[in-house]
C-alpha cells in the first residue's frame, strides 16, 4: 500500500472511530455540565472513561513512520498531528471538568472559580480543536482528490 493510501486511512479511521465517537460524548457532557445541571449526579466516571477512550485510540495513531511523497504529504502529515495534538488537549480539558464535577457531586470542595477556569479551558481547547479540525477537513479533501 502507498504511503498516500496509508495517511489518507489513518486521517478516516480518526475521522470515523474517534472524532464520532467524541462528538456524541460531547453533545452529552455539555448538556451536562450546564450550570443548572452540574449540581444532578452524572455518570462522570462513565463520561471520563469514554473521553480517555477516544484519546486513547487518537495517541495510537501514528503518522510519524509514513514517508511523505512530496511537499503536498508533508503538509497534510503536519496538519493531523496538529490536529491530533489539539484534540488529545480537549480531551484532557473535558477530562479535567467531569473529574470537578464529580468532586463536586461527592460534596467535595469545589470553587465555582474553578468551574469557570475549567469551562474557559474546554472552549479554549474546543475552539482551536475546532480550527485544527477544519483546517485538516480542507487539506484532506484536497488530498483526497488529487490522483
Amino acid at each position: 500500500m502507498k504511503q498516500r493510501e496509508i495517511l489518507l486511512q489513518r486521517i478516516e479511521g480518526f475521522y470515523i472511530e474517534v472524532a464520532s465517537v467524541f462528538n456524541e460524548v460531547e453533545g452529552k457532557i455539555m448538556h451536562d455540565s450546564k450550570f443548572t445541571r452540574m449540581f444532578r449526579k452524572k455518570d462522570y466516571a462513565g463520561n471520563i472513561a469514554k473521553i480517555e477512550e477516544c484519546k486513547g485510540l487518537a495517541l495510537h495513531i501514528d503518522v510519524k513512520d509514513i514517508v511523505a511523497e512530496d511537499e503536498k504529504s508533508k503538509d497534510v502529515i503536519v496538519r493531523f498531528e496538529r490536529a491530533l495534538a489539539m484534540f488529545n488537549a480537549l480531551c484532557d480539558a473535558y477530562i479535567n471538568l467531569q473529574d470537578f464535577l464529580k468532586k463536586k457531586t461527592r460534596g467535595e470542595k469545589a470553587p465555582m472559580s474553578q468551574y469557570k477556569e475549567l469551562m474557559s479551558k474546554v472552549r479554549q481547547s474546543k475552539m482551536v480543536t475546532h480550527i485544527a479540525m477544519q483546517d485538516l477537513s480542507v487539506v484532506y479533501t484536497e488530498y483526497a482528490e488529487k490522483n
